[in-house]
């Protein structure tokens, strides 16, 4: 299995659902990113109504028989409740968002998978020595790590059809009128741990 370290200066890493004036700020080295996200936006399904709107910053990857792990650490200056800097991994339309959001006064560490609706975990982060998520994805199961921790798993994560998927990061404030939002050491590896 085959670890790649993708710096966030590298050509594949784009912009999506960014205003005009998105400028993310990346390390020389490329190792860190970060950006401030916008008021008003979020990645969020009810049947009722459906958010896709905060500020992506990624590239598509072609999904390989044997799976792929994608991770990396986050953080955000939190000042409004919702504000979450995660990263995320879409198939068609369906996707997961690993990270940390700030709610009722406290941080929390988790997950929502949108599959079809939205489905939310948290845990408070306040303890949390690691900041480093990690999605896996082999056929259709899916599973969440916090470190070396799995903190959500899916069996049948969308229609396993999907032959490319998007990775990345996100940030988004649905409540605030945004934050800043970091995030370390981006990888890739082909190959799930299980």
């Amino acid at each position: 299995m085959t670890t790649e370290q993708v710096r966030f200066n590298d050509h594949r890493f784009r912009p999506h659902n960014s205003p005009p004036d998105f400028h993310p700020s990346v390390s020389s080295d490329g190792h860190q990113v970060a950006f401030r996200t916008v008021g008003g936006t979020d990645w969020w399904r009810l049947p009722e109504e459906s958010r896709d709107t905060g500020v992506m910053f990624g590239f598509n990857r072609v999904m390989i028989p044997q799976g792929i792990e994608v991770g990396c650490e986050v953080d955000l200056d939190v000042t409004i409740q919702y504000d979450q800097a995660t990263i995320m991994l879409r198939a068609g339309d369906t996707w997961v968002k690993a990270g940390l959001e700030y709610d009722n006064d406290k941080l929390y560490a988790g997950c929502v998978i949108a599959n079809y609706y939205s489905d939310w975990s948290i845990q408070p982060a306040e303890h949390t020595i690691s900041k480093r998520f990690t999605i896996a994805l082999k056929d259709r199961m899916l599973k969440v790590y916090l470190g070396d921790e799995m903190i959500r798993e899916v069996v049948a994560f969308g229609d396993g059809k999907s032959e490319e998927v998007w990775v990345g990061v996100m940030g988004c404030s649905p409540k605030g009128t945004g934050t800043e939002v970091r995030f370390k050491d981006f990888t890739i590896k082909e190959g799930v741990r299980w």
